[in-house]
């Protein structure tokens, strides 16, 4: 404890800026960025504001559920079904943070109602907070008429965005091979621009369009190839899965973790609540839980939810992950076979390529990347392709 304690007194700064550099200056309060403890030491420093929060009852009601409040790090998102119960929270916070030294700027918040009613006075101490259509709640778009595809659309403009950015890093046509570029596609490109889509709910079929129109443009880029590629060879090249199906794979392993996390907690309780309403057929079509539900059955997963009602019990992390990953190839797989069979001009590809995955010529570029270029054209020629763009 002692050692900690001195890791917190000891600490100091300093600015740089425009070459020069200010004498160190001691810092004596806050957490440290990116410590693995910072995280547990602000909410134990938060809760008591938590707590006179749900104490004011001005927070929105779900059956049996108080919810004044959703914390993530340090954004506070106040939840209430009225402007008098809005402003009732407000000063909560306000009173919390004159008495703790905390300070929030009223003029980077903003109101969002969902009743059309925009004409409201809400304030932070003297600040007075506008009212918006939509803002950017944890990285994601949220608008107060539940619209969703303006979120989608800058998902999608953020996946070619990162992808161009990537260029001088060898993301490109004559930089680094097929398979490491879809490596880079998948594991950071696709992971920061789809931040958050478990929660997405459900996707329109425009949606959903806009999306795989997105992951074409970037394989087709990859494998330079021109726009009037064959659309399903034109992925299946590099083993990739549709993003719907990219989608579907968060949205089963959030509700693992759902399933998993501990059953005094509020999102515990709002699940449990969820399921047994959809158990009632009480109207719970248009919930996130709901959608879990519906991308269980899509996958004949849906037992282990029934195994989750009856047990309590959901496969621990490692096998889950395993079990999702595994009814998603098999879907894709099929999906993918049964697109194939409709499309003439692709016989002899799927002769020579039968599976979802990476295609044999594309792996040779690892072992031969001078051999690139010629390797890439012999994928062209072997889809009746013979427009080349490098």
């Amino acid at each position: 404890m002692e050692h900690f304690f001195m890791s917190y007194k000891s600490a100091s700064a300093h600015v740089q800026y425009n070459g020069l550099t200010s004498d160190n200056f001691s810092i004596s309060q806050g957490v440290g960025q990116g410590r693995v403890l910072s995280s547990w030491l602000f909410s134990l420093y938060i809760n008591d504001l938590i707590l006179q929060l749900i104490s004011t009852n001005c927070g929105i009601r779900i059956g049996y559920l108080n919810i004044p409040a959703i914390l993530l790090a340090d954004d506070t998102t106040l939840l209430s079904a009225s402007p008098k119960g809005l402003q009732g929270l407000l000063d909560c916070v306000q009173t919390y943070a004159c008495k703790w030294r905390l300070k929030y700027n009223g003029t980077k918040s903003c109101v969002l109602t969902f009743n059309n009613n925009t004409d409201v006075d809400i304030k932070l101490g003297n600040t007075t907070i506008a009212c918006k259509n939509d803002t950017i709640y944890a990285g994601t778009l949220i608008t107060n008429n539940n619209k969703t595809f303006e979120r989608t659309k800058n998902a999608a403009k953020k996946l070619k965005k990162n992808l161009h950015s990537l260029y001088s890093a060898g993301v490109n046509p004559k930089g680094l091979t097929p398979i490491t570029n879809t490596l880079i596609w998948k594991r950071f490109v696709l992971s920061t621009a789809l931040y958050s889509c478990e929660v997405w709910g459900q996707l329109s079929n425009s949606e959903i369009e806009l999306l795989e129109r997105t992951q074409r443009y970037a394989a087709r880029y990859i494998q330079c190839m021109d726009k009037y590629s064959p659309t399903h060879s034109t992925t299946s090249n590099l083993g990739l899965w549709s993003l719907e199906a990219v989608i579907d794979k968060f949205k089963l392993l959030f509700f693992g973790r759902l399933c998993r996390s501990k059953s005094g907690t509020t999102h515990k309780k709002l699940f449990n609540m969820c399921i047994s309403q959809f158990i009632l057929d009480e109207n719970a079509e248009h919930s996130i839980t709901y959608n879990l539900i519906t991308t269980l059955v899509k996958y004949d997963l849906f037992s282990f939810l029934e195994t989750y009602v009856n047990e309590d019990y959901i496969p621990e992390k490692v096998l889950w992950s395993k079990i999702v990953r595994q009814s998603i190839e098999i879907y894709e797989e099929n999906r993918w076979k049964s697109n194939l069979e409709n499309r003439n001009e692709l016989k002899r590809y799927s002769k020579i390529h039968p599976t979802l995955c990476e295609h044999r010529l594309i792996r040779l570029t690892v072992l031969y990347p001078d051999t690139k270029l010629e390797l890439l054209v012999l994928v062209a020629l072997f889809e009746n392709r013979f427009n080349f763009e490098y």
